[in-house]
């Protein structure tokens, strides 16, 4: 009988919860490689990540600028961030979007919020055109 990726991903997260991560993570891989499957083994992972992330109440996010921010800049962004998602741990990776031309826009794994100044001015010609 062939157990679904989220089965696995329950029992890995169990058993990475009682002792030494590299030795389960390497017997865990041999066993799917031994049982033909490999493949399943990365969305497994993931699974456990989502897991912990949803446990630890963190959320991950990626923060798109245009320019490079500065400590000061991510506290203001931070700050607006907090306000989004109340009471969760924020983790946050900003990458640089040379498309932008203005402003941020953020990615998390279910939502979206854009900030950018191209959407601020079409948000604008909306209004005025309503």
């Amino acid at each position: 009988m062939r157990l679904s990726v989220k089965q696995y991903t329950l029992a890995l997260h169990e058993l990475l919860q009682e002792g030494d991560k590299e030795k389960i993570l390497t017997h865990f891989r041999a066993y799917l490689l031994e049982r033909g499957e490999a493949e399943k083994f990365v969305p497994v992972l993931q699974g456990v990540i989502n897991l912990e992330e949803t446990f630890h109440n963190v959320e991950r996010l990626t923060v798109f600028t245009k320019y490079v921010v500065d400590t000061k800049e991510q506290a203001v962004i931070e700050k607006k961030i907090a306000i989004l998602y109340p009471g969760k741990h924020l983790d946050l990776t900003y990458i640089l979007d040379e498309s932008l031309i203005g402003g941020f826009r953020i990615q998390g794994k279910d939502t979206s919020y854009d900030q950018t100044l191209a959407n601020t001015l079409n948000q604008f010609s909306q209004t005025l055109k309503s």
